[in-house]
């Protein structure tokens, strides 16, 4: 009982203690909240959609092998799509996810190319970004990307979810 303005004066010190730390948490909050809050964005530029299935299905097309036992990477790697695995392309892929998407293409890239890409069987390759009346807009899409050697990758696009 000797040290009882001694018990007070703690308890009194962590009472105010704490409520200053609760209100410099609430002010940091408000302000983080207030002037933060426009500018925060989580969106497309930190998320890129993917499509588990489409990724295994493309990976598991470039593994098939034609007749001679050369699998379609390989075939890939020095040509372009030819009539034996471009058919087995637009069996998987426009079968499996024509009705799920708008559009699918699959084809290859030379280079850092922008140009209009275009093959006999899945025709040109669809663009990602629409302009309209002086605005860009950013199509929803799912995109693969196969490396097959330096400057030349085998790309997958699935544009616009259906609902």
């Amino acid at each position: 009982m000797l040290n009882k303005n001694a018990q007070v004066g703690e308890t009194v010190t962590w009472i105010v203690a704490t409520v200053i730390i609760v209100l410099i948490l609430g002010v940091s909050i408000f302000l983080s909240s207030t002037y933060l809050g426009e500018s925060k964005n989580v969106g497309s530029a930190f998320y890129q959609p993917k499509d588990t299935l489409a990724s295994k299905s493309l990976f598991s097309y470039m593994l098939t092998k034609n007749t001679d036992g050369i699998n379609v990477y390989e075939q890939l790697i020095e040509n372009d799509l030819n009539e034996s695995n471009g058919e087995l392309a637009v069996g998987i892929f426009e079968e499996f996810y024509g009705e799920e998407y708008n559009s699918v293409w699959l084809g290859i890239l030379e280079g850092f190319t922008t140009a209009t890409v275009k093959n006999d069987y899945f025709g040109s390759r669809p663009d990602l970004i629409v302009d309209v009346k002086e605005s860009s807009f950013k199509i929803s899409h799912v995109k693969e990307t196969v490396n097959l050697k330096e400057n030349r990758d085998l790309e997958l696009i699935l544009r616009g979810v259906r609902k």
